[in-house]
């Protein structure tokens, strides 16, 4: 019991900040109920630390494999969709498309697979994911994108990473940032607010100065 007083006692200030993190997640864990989520009331329960502690890592450790699995992916967005007849059909034109794609950004890779995502509808545009066979070579696509610019095909399409379900709710959550930070901007402002950085990097909101054409 003494090593385990000792152990709770030396909890790290990184634990502290999981458990503040935690909090609204287990904040109505079963074994709980009867007592209100803290990071000071649950050292007093070594059986809540463990536990919470366990998941904690679990969900760290799901989170890194899921980064790993997509890091040689990139998104696509904003490409017309259609419907085809059959799978056969729909996977020659994924493999001509990202074959064009490469071609026009002027590169030499090795592709693993090429997709969209999701389900087809009616004036939908479905993500169109693109594995590649290493990070290598999905860098030099991200590296290469000005070679895209005004050639036609492209003017509405935009790539990304291929994002975790954390990262993209963290993005989102950033973006809700900046649109409300904008919201707040006076009538005739010329100051825009925009996010910038990465979850690697971090994430942040940039001002940036635009200038609005002369009054008549």
């Amino acid at each position: 019991m003494e090593s385990m007083t000792a152990n709770i006692g030396g909890v790290t200030e990184s634990l502290k900040n999981q458990m503040h993190n935690l909090e609204k997640k287990f904040q109505n864990h079963p074994t709980m109920e009867s007592t209100p989520m803290s990071y000071a009331n649950t050292v007093k329960s070594p059986n809540n630390l463990r536990e919470i502690i366990k998941e904690a890592r679990n969900e760290e450790q799901q989170e890194d494999r899921d980064k790993k699995s997509r890091e040689t992916n990139i998104i696509i967005h904003g490409i017309p969709d259609k419907k085809f007849i059959n799978q056969e059909e729909e996977e020659k034109w994924n493999k001509e498309f990202s074959n064009k794609l490469i071609s026009d950004l002027k590169i030499t890779v090795k592709k693993k697979q090429t997709l969209r995502l999701g389900t087809f509808k009616e004036n939908n545009r479905r993500p169109i994911k693109v594995a590649f066979a290493t990070i290598k070579d999905k860098e030099s696509v991200m590296k290469n994108l000005k070679n895209l610019k005004g050639v036609e095909g492209y003017e509405k399409m935009s790539i990304t990473d291929d994002r975790t379900k954390a990262e993209r709710e963290l993005i989102k959550s950033w973006a809700i940032k900046a649109k409300e930070r904008n919201a707040e901007e006076p009538d005739g402002s010329n100051v825009i607010w925009r996010v910038r950085g990465s979850p690697e990097s971090g994430i942040y909101l940039k001002k940036f100065v635009i200038k609005r054409p002369a009054s008549q």
